[in-house]
Formats: C-alpha cells, structure tokens, sequence
C-alpha cells in the first residue's frame, strides 16, 4: 500500500534531518568543517543515487542555478567565516 504524500515527506524530511545531526556530530571527531562534511555526505549520497542502491529517496532532483546560488551557498559561507580562526589579523582601524 503506497503511502500518502504528506507522509512520505515527513518521512523524507526526518531523514534530512537525522543526517544533518549525524554530520554535525561527526564533524566533531573527524575534525572538519560543517560545511566539508556536508559536501562529503552530498557526494556520497549523489553516487548512491546514481548506482541506484539509495532506492526511491535518493533519486536524482534538478536544482535550479538561482536556487544554489541564492539560497544554497550563502549559508555555506556564513557558517565557513564563523569558523574561521583569526590569528594573524591586523587590529581594526589601523
């Protein structure tokens, strides 16, 4: 018996979600950027599309330049420059 449609997102949208807290915790022991970690699950998960081994859930989605320009990459860059270690900097004013 197929699922319903708000089912199912829930369902998709508490996957995301799982992920996303798996890659912060483990962003911790491996020592990485948030940001590299959800690089490296997007890779991971954009071949396992392309095999097929991630079934229905993983298949593959067309995005938009504008929608990765504009909401994507904005948050990848914020999140980076919080996490950037300002050691040589020069004071500011001088």
């Amino acid at each position: 018996m197929p699922l319903e449609p708000l089912v199912t997102t829930q369902i998709n949208l508490l996957v995301l979600l799982t992920v996303a807290c798996l890659a912060a915790i483990s962003r911790k022991w491996l020592r990485f950027p948030y940001s590299a970690v959800l690089v490296l699950i997007g890779m991971a998960s954009g071949w396992l599309g392309q095999t097929g081994a991630g079934g229905e859930f993983l298949q593959p989605r067309t995005l938009s330049h504008a929608l990765i320009l504009f909401v994507f990459v904005p948050p990848l860059i914020f999140e980076s420059v919080l996490n950037l270690v300002w050691v040589h900097s020069p004071p500011l004013g001088a």
